[in-house]
């Protein structure tokens, strides 16, 4: 999947940027359990939540693959405290979009388009990388 592609909605062939959410919202099933560089990454997650919580620019989303009980995951999510959503694609969704390594991050813009992917979890820099990119991406929306 290159930089630039756009996921279409395969039953109303319409762009899947505005329909991503709701088509997540509706996932659900049983996740695996994540893995060790996903579990490092929680951390950070966290803080980019908070630091942008309040812009409405901005949507986090985070998806555990078909797998493991949702039971389990809401264990794990509940013994480390976290409080945020998790979805659940149970219809094995992250293969549209050549999700083959985790953690795998997607930076769409407004209109679906997938303007960056990040492969993979490196602690150094985490959150400046991350804002570097949100920060570019409203850049060339304004422009």
């Amino acid at each position: 999947m290159a930089i630039g592609w756009r996921h279409t909605d395969a039953r109303s062939n319409r762009p899947r940027g505005s329909a991503l959410p709701e088509a997540l919202q509706h996932a659900s099933g049983r996740p695996e359990l994540w893995c060790g560089p996903c579990l490092a990454e929680f951390p950070h997650f966290v803080e980019l939540l908070e630091k942008y919580e309040d812009d409405d620019g901005v949507v986090f989303l985070t998806v555990a693959t078909a797998g493991s009980p949702r039971d389990e995951v809401a264990q794990l999510l509940s013994e480390e405290g976290y409080t945020f959503p998790v979805l659940l694609d149970d219809e094995g969704k992250a293969v549209d979009f050549e999700i083959l390594g985790y953690p795998t991050t997607l930076f769409l813009d407004p209109d679906g388009l997938i303007q960056y992917r990040r492969e993979g979890f490196e602690e150094d820099g985490y959150e400046h990388q991350t804002a570097i990119r949100i920060d570019a991406l409203r850049a060339s929306m304004d422009s």
